[in-house]
């Protein structure tokens, strides 16, 4: 009973939880199972059969408590608010709640844009930070590209049960940052990547974000199909109906944008701000969507393909406020999608025999959901311990070291992680762990 309540207690304080610190240690690969059926609605009738029994620890949480990283200490320490914090840092350790970041990225102490002249006297421009190092604006566009419509955030805490004759439910709490951008249009690109000033021109630069909170409930029916003539093992299909209830959402569009005159030289500047907010008392979000999904499995390893948001349908009402030069403008709004807007995932793993004895864990997995992202991971079982690492891509460069041990009464992972710092590139460490009974 006190494992049971132990356990409980664990998966209620667990927060990052569309994927484990195992997974972590392996480049961020999806291990096909039902811990990856929020991926693929076939994996929820699959033998767990690389299931821990591990629960995440919001080891995340530890970051957001910290000078640099932490808005809370504009109410409790304005002093050390202002000389510590940094908005960028403060982004970084937000969308990797599962994980204590070691180096998170730090916003530029300046923007600069630079014009120099190349071997034939053309000028050149490029965006800098103080310290004379590029701005990477195609990481900043990539770092969180928009979902398809109606896609909400992986769930942050969710509950998942059987109904039995292969129905499973799910219900869920997600929030998430989405859609972070900051892209040039084409004349400010081409200026960007060595292009000339010309007369009478606008080059604008556009930064986009948004995020939502809410719930969420899914109901899902997996199985296996009859066996086919001369095919060893199973074949499954899956199909789920998810639904959202939006609590909160947030959008901002700010475009700045500059003109030149007659003889190319810029004259002037404008800032447009938009913003759109929907909350509880002011407005709700609703919408459903339909996943499906294939998946196979044998005795070396399983296999699988799911199609999330295949058809879908999202509504959000609120306000929407602009300002620009002329003044504040708000007005009610309801931002609306049907459609088809599909993501795919692709994902596979399996025990290889080692000619020297042992086994190893291999997986691999690639993804489209408004980018695309691959991985690729391994695990060395080693007596008590596990040995794990990987690679993979995620609008940057990912990388991923873990060990597991396990013990009698106690279970433990932990890794060591990497990603692409936003906008100013570079490599963010962090640290994660999980814990069983």
């Amino acid at each position: 009973m006190k494992t049971r309540i132990g356990a409980l207690g664990l998966l209620l304080l667990s927060l990052a939880l569309a994927q484990s610190v195992r997974e972590v240690g392996m480049g961020g690969v999806a291990l096909p199972g039902p811990g990856a059926s929020w991926q693929n609605p076939a994996y929820a009738a699959i033998e767990p059969r690389w299931q821990r029994g591990t629960w995440s620890l919001p080891v995340g949480l530890l970051g957001l408590l910290l000078p640099d990283r932490s808005p809370l200490y504009y109410l409790a320490d304005p002093g050390t608010f202002y000389s510590s914090f940094d908005l960028l840092s403060f982004y970084d350790q937000l969308a990797h709640p599962g994980a204590l970041l070691l180096n998170p990225a730090r916003s530029p102490d300046q923007v600069v844009l630079k014009i120099e002249g190349d071997g034939d006297g053309n000028p050149r421009f490029r965006l800098e930070d103080g310290q004379g190092r590029p701005l990477r604006l195609s990481a900043a566009r990539d770092l969180a590209p928009s979902p398809p419509p109606g896609l909400t955030p992986p769930p942050l805490l969710s509950y998942p049960f059987a109904l039995g004759r292969g129905f499973y439910g799910e219900v869920g709490l997600f929030a998430g940052v989405e859609g972070l951008s900051a892209e040039p249009d084409p004349e400010l690109a081409a200026l960007l990547a060595g292009g000339s000033l010309a007369p009478n021109r606008t080059y604008r630069l556009v930064a986009r974000g948004a995020a939502s909170a809410g719930l969420s409930l899914g109901f899902a029916l997996a199985q296996a199909l009859p066996p086919l003539p001369e095919v060893e093992g199973t074949l499954y299909a899956g199909v789920r109906g998810q639904a959202f209830l939006g609590l909160a959402r947030a959008e901002a569009e700010v475009t700045t944008a500059f003109t030149t005159d007659a003889g190319g030289q810029p004259s002037g500047s404008t800032t447009t701000t938009r913003i759109f907010t929907s909350a509880i008392g002011q407005g709700l979000g609703y919408g459903l969507r339909l996943d499906l999904g294939l998946a196979y499995a044998n005795k070396v390893g399983v296999f699988g393909v799911g199609v999330r948001n295949l058809v879908s349908y999202a509504r959000w009402q609120g306000t929407e406020e602009v300002r620009d030069g002329g003044g504040t403008h708000a007005q009610p709004k309801t931002e609306t999608f049907a459609g088809v807007a599909p993501a795919l995932y692709l994902s596979g793993a399996g025990d290889l025999a080692l000619e020297e004895g042992g086994r190893l864990l291999l997986a691999a997995d690639l993804g489209y959901d408004g980018a695309i992202a691959a991985h690729l991971g391994a695990e060395y079982p080693l007596g008590t311990f596990a040995l794990r690492a990987g690679i993979g891509y995620e609008r940057g460069l990912r990388l991923g070291l873990g060990l597991g041990v396990d013990l009698a009464a106690l279970r433990l992972d932990l890794a060591l992680t990497s990603h692409t710092a936003p906008l100013v590139g570079g490599q963010v460490f962090g640290v994660a762990a999980a814990v069983g009974f």
